[in-house]
């Protein structure tokens, strides 16, 4: 009987010991996924604020080539990663403004030819978008990581 219950006994502990690994395991990967998806939250924002610094500069400081020096390339990097990682909706639908409302806005400031009042449209256009995703953002991320 003793050799039934240490058998029994040795079961439950190991089951017990793989049940606390695999939770373990789970938790860190949902805490590295809310800690990607932060990161590339960030990074969407930076470069699309970054844009919006280089055209102010050009725009009413006068220095050239500011605009031309941004990095587009990092930021369809960062917006393909999240598009790739997120599965929240609304933070993709909140994406696809940023990314619309930004690449209006810099194809009308390549053509040259400005109306002040259409470029201030898309400007401020382009910031909402970005001022949505952040809100967007912090409900998804913060959900990530249970706050």
């Amino acid at each position: 009987m003793q050799t039934w219950v240490a058998f029994l006994s040795a079961v439950a502990g190991g089951a017990i010991a793989l049940a606390g690994q695999y939770l373990t395991r789970r938790l860190e990967n949902r805490s590295r996924g809310g800690e990607l998806l932060l990161e590339l939250c960030a990074t969407v924002v930076a470069l699309n604020e970054d844009f919006r610094n280089r055209l102010w500069e050009e725009r009413r400081l006068g220095q050239t080539g500011r605009v031309d020096g941004w990095d587009l390339a990092g930021t369809r990097l960062a917006e393909a990663r999240l598009r790739i990682v997120a599965r929240d909706q609304r933070l993709l639908d909140a994406l696809d403004e940023v990314t619309t409302s930004g690449g209006s806005l810099g194809s009308y400031w390549r053509r040259g030819q400005l109306e002040e009042g259409e470029l201030q449209r898309r400007s401020d256009r382009n910031k909402d978008a970005i001022a949505a995703f952040l809100r967007v953002a912090r409900d998804v991320v913060g959900a990530s990581f249970n706050i």
